[in-house]
């Protein structure tokens, strides 16, 4: 009825996490877990994208999201808890840190809370992110904090970025 695998490694690179994941087999299936990760290097496994790439391809369509759920995990009869650490998370040149993702998925529903990380400015980032459809239309619910950040989107030619200009939000 269920599989617990209490010491879970794994190794990829010079990537690294350690942790605790638990399925309990039923309807629905459940996966729970407590993972963490020293350094994490997720630049092969995930595509940069360019800005040719994001805009919408059919220069007809009028809305960027149509009205369909937006996202629904009822048929899979999935429920997701777990726990992410990351200390050092590298992307494609970008290096984020201390970051603390509490996740929950079911049915409708997506709570992303705690999260809590620093962007390679040291700038840090707190908040929730909830978004349930559970009642009809999908609300999107977002709490965030930043401290310390950047205000300026990049330096001028020749700028030392640690001269950008620091707020919060």
């Amino acid at each position: 009825t269920s599989l617990t695998i209490d010491q879970a490694r794994a190794v990829v690179g010079e990537s690294n996490a350690t942790g605790r994941i638990e399925f309990k087999f039923g309807d629905p299936l459940r996966i729970s877990g407590d993972i963490h990760s020293p350094h994490l290097d997720l630049t092969g496994f995930i595509e940069e994208k360019t800005s040719e790439e994001s805009a919408p391809k059919d220069p007809n369509r009028k809305y960027v999201f149509d009205d369909s759920g937006l996202f629904d995990l009822t048929p899979y009869g999935l429920v997701v808890e777990a726990e992410l650490k990351i200390d050092k998370l590298l992307m494609h040149g970008n290096q984020l840190s201390e970051i603390d993702l509490g996740l929950v998925m079911e049915d409708e529903y997506l709570s992303i809370s705690p999260f809590t990380f620093r962007g390679s400015a040291n700038g840090l980032f707190e908040g929730n992110v909830t978004m349930d459809g559970r009642q009809g239309a999908t609300e999107l619910v977002l709490d965030v904090v930043g401290k310390n950040q950047v205000m300026a989107p990049w330096p001028a030619e020749g700028q030392d970025p640690s001269t950008l200009p620091r707020g919060e939000f």
